[in-house]
């Protein structure tokens, strides 16, 4: 995956709808969902390094919402991890008991997890 004129490209042969945040000029984040799969962007939610979905599934025909999101924790940034939108993310999925799974590229680099030597 890489962004090319504010657009991610790389994965339209996968198929599917991706998602992204399209006012962002060059996204971090994306979710790939294929197609069957009803789903709700939560734009409020999404950012150059956040993107979050709400997915409708069922377990054993009771129906589910689950939330998704892609998140990028980017090893310079000044603030320590995770960032401030992530953490709304997960406050606002606990304050509503909705379940959360995050796949994220948190750099281990960062200077928070101490000084590191090549």
């Amino acid at each position: 995956m890489w962004t090319y004129k504010g657009e991610i490209k790389g994965l339209k042969e996968v198929g599917g709808e991706l998602i992204y945040s399209r006012s962002i000029q060059h996204p971090r984040t994306c979710i790939l969902v294929k197609k069957g799969f009803w789903i709700l962007p939560l734009m409020h939610h999404c950012s150059r390094d956040l993107t979050a979905v709400k997915i409708k599934t069922s377990s054993g025909g009771v129906p589910r919402e689950i939330i998704l999101g892609s998140a990028y924790l980017p090893y310079d940034d000044v603030a320590p991890p995770p960032p401030g939108e992530l953490e709304r993310l997960v406050m606002s999925c606990r304050a509503e008991g909705t379940h959360l799974i995050i796949g994220c590229d948190a750099k281990a680099h960062h200077t928070s997890w101490g000084k590191y030597e090549y």
